[in-house]
């Protein structure tokens, strides 16, 4: 005889494994008819919200790691919100609503380790007439105080370095380090971080995949500044 544990753990699994009656369209990241990456929970007069794309990895049920995906609205071959290849994000699904939540690698971990740093929260209604929320989730790194100057001093002597040095391949790492330490000081307010994040692309000819780095550097600094007016927007520097 079953017992009732198993009997309801059956249950649950076939459950899970059946179709969800909302199939993927042709996606970026999804053939059509894949299953979902992940499906909001069912109310009643509201749409589910699906995602279709490249799976990272899978927390749980309703929480997923992907990139390259595309959320459409169940029986809808329109997408609602696009993400690209470079862009990774964590989704949640939650009743009659989507969070995700936009990542990008910085050093900001313990001892610069290098991290997946929620960048931006977009909050997806199954409620046709509700607006896609959008709001900056970033929060700057706490450094020490010899952090920021041992930054500063590395990064002075960096470009020493490439001034006597032509096999800027042997630095590839350090200066991918030192453009994620550096973004760290600017959003913590220093005004020489700010300026080295600033003039950073030509003091140290930057270009290629540095100079894509660094841009991407650039660009969430901007973003936080313009989002919490804490901080002095910075010039763009283009090659």
């Amino acid at each position: 005889m079953i017992s009732i544990v198993t009997a309801l753990i059956i249950s649950t699994a076939l459950a899970n494994s059946q179709p969800t009656g909302c199939e993927c369209p042709r996606s970026i990241g999804a053939a059509a008819g894949a299953p979902p990456l992940i499906v909001t929970d069912v109310l009643q007069h509201h749409p589910n919200l699906i995602a279709c794309g490249y799976l990272h990895a899978r927390q749980s049920q309703h929480k997923v790691t992907a990139s390259e995906f595309q959320v459409f609205r169940c029986g809808t071959d329109e997408p609602i919100l696009t993400f690209g290849a470079l862009q990774t994000c964590w989704l949640e699904s939650m009743p009659s609503k989507m969070k995700i939540t936009e990542t990008s690698r910085w050093p900001f971990g313990l001892n610069w380790s290098w991290v997946d740093v929620p960048i931006w929260e977009y909050m997806v209604y199954a409620d046709v007439g509700r607006p896609i929320e959008k709001r900056m989730v970033l929060s700057p790194p706490i450094l020490s105080k010899r952090q920021v100057e041992d930054t500063l001093k590395n990064y002075t002597l960096l470009k020493q370095s490439l001034a006597s040095k032509t096999n800027r391949l042997a630095l590839a790492t350090e200066l991918e380090n030192i453009i994620g330490r550096i973004l760290a000081v600017a959003l913590m307010g220093n005004k020489e971080g700010q300026r080295d994040l600033e003039s950073m692309r030509s003091e140290l000819s930057l270009d290629g995949h540095m100079g894509e780095i660094h841009s991407e550097a650039v660009s969430i600094y901007n973003s936080y500044a313009q989002e919490t007016g804490k901080l002095p927007v910075l010039k763009k520097q283009i090659h």
